[in-house]
């Protein structure tokens, strides 16, 4: 038998984890009991009967087109020049001042945790949402969907083998394909896994790149994380397939789909021969199970759903592999409506946040629907005519809403060596390069919602740390002006339009990635710093046209600031070359800013 590097299995360091767990709270009981209701729920009103709903009416409607951006006005081409010394600003009215709305970007700003803490998956203390990522039992060990467990053929097996210590099984899981790549504390050449191998390569789950007093929460907080869910039989072939240049696999199942889907009026028909086949099931839970390993949101999971439908159904119609997409997405317990959106099938989802910008949505029954173009797919421009038909679905349980935010990434490393630095501050570290093509063409949620996610905590802590270390001893201000140098100095700046093509906001870890970036950019991670390297209360703030911060200050400097909370937030700007705390762009001299995210 060949042997290649094996990793430890995420079932073994699971299980030693989650033996020390304490009993989850009352509380967390209450919202688990309602996450299993809601699915029963669910999959008794929708899913048993969808092929129903598709071979009911199908009515018409016009999408509305999302704005463009969040930017009112286009951002600078090219960077103003620092006037020699700052003005003292007219106090703008506090009135005309947002007022932060804690945990909801989209109407005002996100209050942050405190400096230093990240937030754990499943975290409920910043984040309120439905759409927990953390795997909570069922009666009997049925994972986040009890009733799929315990229809599953493989269930009474994989209990009765786990009870004897003699478990045949392992999760589904994702490798980089390429030789060399560090992979948690391992590297070299990987093989391919071969059928009947138990050597195949697991995610150490002691690498992730979350904490591990957090993976310990998330733990705890599931009451735990069983064994028995999300596996793959060791002896059973596996299909492998490309995961944004990472390489998945999951069990080889029996499961079939349509060579064609020609319109609406075939869709019921399709979906109760998928619906048919015992392997659709399964194959929506071990796609689901990878998602959860990965840390991926509703979004992201598509997309890995997507992959796998296109690489293995590759020879049937584009319409047939997105109504297959949809199938596994409704059935790990999903709101994904299949349409038609002039002559092409699409998938669209509702989101947790009031606005993706530059896409199509529309609102059925109170809930608002984005559409997901599928990959590859050219979007459309404003302007164009669009006819979008979809088919009645009850108004009330309909499945599962996605957060765009992220909180955390569990990906194999592929590491990216950068140093970040201005001559005089300097940072050096490593960013995982596999999240550039995963997260290229990520929608675009609002600012705050980027800022207030988190891809890699560990790069974060160690720029933290690195940046305490070298800003010591200085004043609150030396500091501030430090920082923002460090900015001004350590990154070339594009526009997202001249450099990508289209509006991109990056995540924090993205800055790293590329070699140019833009206001929002600079905004989110400076503010970021101010709040977690200097302990500054302060406000990520939009412009029309531009992204900036503001930071409190308990002195009183010349320069342009506002009060809020009666405190001092004076201007900082870490795109305004040469400028120091107090300066702003004279094209904003006189305008108030809405506040995207506040820290403190």
């Amino acid at each position: 038998m060949k042997k290649g590097f094996v990793l430890l299995s995420a079932s073994l360091l699971l299980g030693g984890i989650s033996g020390v767990s304490q009993s989850p709270s009352s509380e967390f009981n209450k919202f688990r009991e309602q996450i299993f209701s809601d699915y029963n729920d669910f999959k008794s009103r929708i899913l048993e009967h969808y092929a129903d709903f598709l071979n009911g009416e199908w009515h018409e409607f016009e999408p509305l087109w999302e704005e463009e951006s969040p930017y009112t006005e286009p951002k600078p081409k090219t960077l103003p020049e620092t006037p020699a010394e700052p003005e003292q600003a007219p106090q703008p009215s506090v009135a005309k001042l947002p007022t932060p709305k804690f945990g909801d970007a989209s109407t005002g700003g996100v209050l942050a945790a405190k400096p230093g803490k990240e937030l754990a998956k499943g975290s409920i203390t910043d984040f309120d949402y439905p759409s927990m990522k953390i795997d909570v039992p069922g009666k009997g060990g049925g994972g986040s969907f009890p009733s799929i467990m315990a229809q599953s053929p493989n269930a009474a097996a994989l209990k009765s083998a786990d009870a004897a210590g003699k478990s045949n099984y392992e999760r589904a899981v994702l490798r980089l394909p390429d030789p060399g790549f560090t992979f948690g504390s391992l590297s070299g050449q990987t093989a391919a896994p071969n059928p009947g191998e138990s050597g195949i390569v697991n995610i150490d789950m002691s690498d992730r790149r979350m904490k591990p007093e957090d993976l310990q929460r998330a733990i705890d907080e599931s009451g735990y994380a069983t064994e028995e869910t999300f596996t793959i039989p060791k002896n059973q072939n596996n299909f492998l397939f490309d995961f944004y240049g990472m390489e998945a696999f999951i069990p080889q199942i029996d499961f079939n789909i349509a060579s064609t889907l020609n319109g609406p009026e075939e869709t019921g028909a399709n979906w109760s021969k998928m619906a048919a086949q015992e392997g659709g099931v399964e194959t929506s839970r071990q796609l689901f199970g990878l998602a959860q390993q990965l840390g991926l949101n509703g979004y992201l999971t598509y997309r890995l759903a997507e992959a796998y439908v296109n690489q293995r159904f590759k020879d049937s119609s584009p319409s047939a592999r997105i109504a297959a997409v949809h199938f596994l997405l409704s059935n790990m317990g999903y709101d994904a409506r299949l349409l038609k959106l002039n002559d092409t099938f699409m998938v669209m989802m509702p989101f947790d946040q009031k606005v993706v910008y530059g896409t199509m949505s529309q609102t059925i029954d109170g809930r608002k629907y984005t559409i997901i173009y599928p990959d590859g797919f050219p979007s459309p421009k404003p302007g164009v005519s669009m006819r979008l038909m979809t088919c009645n679905l009850p108004a009330n349980s309909l499945g599962k809403t996605s957060d765009l935010r992220l909180t955390g990434l569990s990906l194999p490393m592929k590491a990216k060596p950068f140093t970040f630095t201005n001559g005089k501050l300097s940072v050096k570290g490593e960013v995982n390069e596999n999240i550039q093509k995963l997260l290229h063409h990520y929608p675009q949620m609002p600012t705050g919602d980027f800022a207030s996610s988190w891809i890699d905590s560990r790069l974060r802590e160690d720029i933290v740390d690195q940046l305490k270390d070298q800003l010591s001893g200085m004043s609150k201000r030396e500091a501030v002006n430090s920082l923002m140098s460090l900015f001004h100095k350590g990154f070339n700046y594009s526009t997202d339009q001249d450099f990508h093509g289209f509006e991109k906001p990056y995540f924090l870890e993205e800055n790293f990635i590329y070699d140019k970036n833009d206001c929002e950019d600079r905004a989110i991670f400076f503010s970021y710093l101010l709040w977690n390297a200097l302990g500054l209360p302060c406000q990520l703030v939009q412009y029309p046209g531009h992204e900036s911060a503001t930071v409190a200050l308990d002195e009183d400097i010349s320069g342009y600031y506002y009060n809020t909370d009666g405190q001092k937030y004076y201007s900082s700007d870490p795109t305004y070359i040469g400028s120091s705390v107090g300066m702003v762009m004279n094209a904003f001299k006189s305008t108030t800013p809405s506040i995207d995210k506040q820290y403190k």
